[in-house]
């Protein structure tokens, strides 16, 4: 049996793989309940007192 071609029809599949991935990610963020819902993570992740909340619980630079 020979393997001719058999890298081509890995990256096929790979490919495919991929673009299905892509399409389920464009369709998921087209909708608005999920976009406001990353929104929404980024929002709060970036408020002030998030971010200085998790500076305190980071080791002392000399410790890390």
């Amino acid at each position: 049996m020979s393997d001719l071609g058999a890298a081509t029809a890995e990256y096929v599949v790979g490919t495919l793989a991929t673009v299905s991935v892509a399409a389920v990610l464009v369709r998921l963020c087209s909708d608005g309940w999920l976009t406001g819902l990353l929104w929404d993570i980024i929002r709060s992740a970036l408020r002030p007192g998030v971010l200085l909340e998790q500076l305190h619980h980071l080791p002392p630079p000399g410790l890390r």
